[in-house]
C-alpha cells in the first residue's frame, strides 16, 4: 500500500485517504498499520493527508461485518482526532437510518450502490453509483475543503454522465 501511495501521489497538495474495506475481516492487520505509513509519507512531501471512512457495504447480506466496520470507523476517528488530520465521514452518508444487521441489508442505502454492473463479477454492495459518487463528492467538499480549509463557499455539484463533473464554486 505504502509504494503504491507514494507513486499515486507525486506533486500533490492533497491525498484523499479511503483503505480498509477490502480487508475490513482483518482491518487490525490489513489496514490500520498502513494507515500511519500513508499519513507520515504524505506529511513528508508536504502533503496535507485527509482521512475518509468507510461506507456500510456487503459483499452478499450474510457478509457484512458490521462490528468490524464499527470497530474501524472508529479507531479512524480516534486516529484522526489524535494525530490532528481532517478527517470526512462517509460512513454516515451512505446508512438508511437503520442499525446495520449482518444477515440481512438493514442499515445500507442500497440506492447509492452498485449492485447490478456488469463489471461487478462478485457482485455485492460495496461500489457507490453515481448516486454514491456524488455522495463522497460534497462529503470531500464541505467536510475537508469547506469546513476545514477554504471556509464560506458552497460547492454545487452536477453530474450528467459517468465521468463527467462539473463543480462549481460561489
Amino acid at each position: 500500500i505504502s509504494s503504491r501511495f507514494e507513486r499515486d501521489s507525486p506533486g500533490s497538495d492533497y491525498a484523499i485517504i479511503m483503505c480498509g474495506t477490502n480487508a475490513i475481516y482483518n482491518w487490525t492487520e490489513e489496514s490500520s498499520p498502513y494507515v500511519p505509513l500513508m499519513i507520515d509519507s504524505a506529511r513528508s512531501r508536504s502533503i496535507k493527508p485527509i482521512l475518509m471512512t468507510i461506507p456500510p457495504m456487503s459483499g452478499n447480506a450474510e457478509d457484512r461485518n458490521c462490528q468490524n466496520i464499527t470497530d474501524y470507523n472508529n479507531w479512524l476517528r480516534d486516529y484522526s482526532r489524535d494525530e490532528n488530520i481532517i478527517l470526512v465521514d462517509l460512513h454516515p452518508l451512505f446508512t438508511d437510518g437503520i442499525p446495520c444487521d449482518d444477515s440481512n441489508l438493514d442499515g445500507l442505502n442500497t440506492s447509492l450502490f452498485n449492485n447490478d454492473a456488469p463489471w461487478l463479477t462478485l457482485g455485492g454492495w460495496v461500489h457507490p453509483n453515481i448516486r454514491g459518487h456524488k455522495v463522497i463528492a460534497n462529503a470531500i467538499w464541505e467536510q475537508a475543503f469547506n469546513k476545514t480549509i477554504f471556509g464560506g463557499y458552497k460547492a454545487s455539484v452536477k453530474i450528467d454522465t459517468p465521468g463527467q463533473y462539473d463543480i462549481k464554486c460561489t
